[in-house]
């Protein structure tokens, strides 16, 4: 495509408006390669590792939204796309794929996208999305996502291998089906991880509630309703400070994981228990009546003095 940019930005908002008011169900189609010129920026820049320069491409997702749920994304082609770098946030020192000067570069990006919660919005979107195929998998051996809104999107057959950390920062992964083998590292922090299944990677209780010297971005301020999770309390035999952490360890990680799953049983809330107690006793109740009932009538019918006038 041979657009300039100002012609570029011009088709991207009359292709918005043409979709407002599209019912939920309807996906238009759109020419491949301009869907791809219109969904992504390209950034160069080379490094060095003391031996070679490498000119590095990646693919910057900049036209995004809940508009995207009304377009057919099944061809598009997701390779070397970064989902991390507009999402980028220095102030929590999780180190980037990306060197500091690239970072700067797309600053105005960041800058001009500031306002909305979500950098990247695919949500709902029928795009056919291989993570291990995203720029940072490529070139950093993980998987990288910043500020993106993935829910509902199918990520049940995600490939892991050679990849070694997954990180998830201020974004919605709910009900992507992405399952996350334990032995990759993972850092959440302040994302939606909702229905996701982590039940086969132990987590430690201790860590979990951010004790001192454990990582401060393990499931820090996610969302995990419906979550499956497998805890473990390693005690360390003879020290004090365990002991004193040991009883109110579990009932602080039942009151934050509330509607999460751990260990395979369900995380009821104070109000759901309540009520379920409540419904249990009615159930009893009418039970007692029931029998006391059969048990009066049985001896009346004998006596013959049943039924009673």
């Amino acid at each position: 495509m041979k657009l300039n940019v100002e012609s570029k930005n011009k088709l991207r908002t009359r292709i918005v408006k043409e979709l407002k008011g599209v019912p939920a169900a309807k996906k238009i189609k759109l020419d491949k390669d301009l869907l791809e010129f219109l969904l992504f920026d390209e950034l160069e820049y080379t490094v060095n590792n003391g031996k070679e320069t490498t000119t590095l491409k990646p693919r910057i997702p900049v036209w995004s939204g809940e508009f995207l749920r009304h377009i057919d994304l099944s061809e598009v082609d997701f390779t070397n796309v970064t989902w991390s770098i507009l999402g980028y946030d220095d102030s929590l020192k999780i180190e980037s794929v990306f060197p500091k000067e690239v970072l700067q570069k797309v600053e105005e990006k960041r800058v001009q996208l500031k306002d909305r919660t979500y950098l990247v919005n695919y949500s709902c979107a029928n795009a056919n999305i291989d993570l291990s195929r995203s720029f940072e998998a490529i070139n950093g051996h993980s998987i990288d996502i910043r500020k993106c809104n993935f829910a509902g999107i199918d990520f049940s057959n995600q490939s892991f291998n050679e990849i070694n950390e997954l990180i998830v920062i201020e974004s919605d992964i709910s009900g992507t089906k992405l399952g996350i083998p334990h032995d990759i590292s993972l850092v959440a922090y302040k994302s939606s991880l909702c229905g996701l299944d982590l039940s086969d990677r132990e987590i430690d209780g201790w860590e979990y509630l951010g004790c001192e010297g454990m990582s401060p971005y393990f499931l820090t301020g996610c969302k995990l309703c419906g979550t499956h999770i497998n805890v473990v309390l390693r005690f360390i035999k003879g020290d004090p400070e365990i002991k004193t952490w040991a009883k109110p360890l579990p009932e602080a990680m039942r009151t934050s994981l509330i509607n999460c799953y751990i260990n395979g049983v369900l995380v009821k809330s104070p109000a759901r228990l309540a009520s379920e107690k409540k419904s249990l006793q009615e159930q009893y109740q009418r039970m007692e009546s029931q029998e006391l009932d059969t048990v009066l009538t049985s001896i009346q019918k004998q006596l013959g003095t049943w039924p009673k006038k």
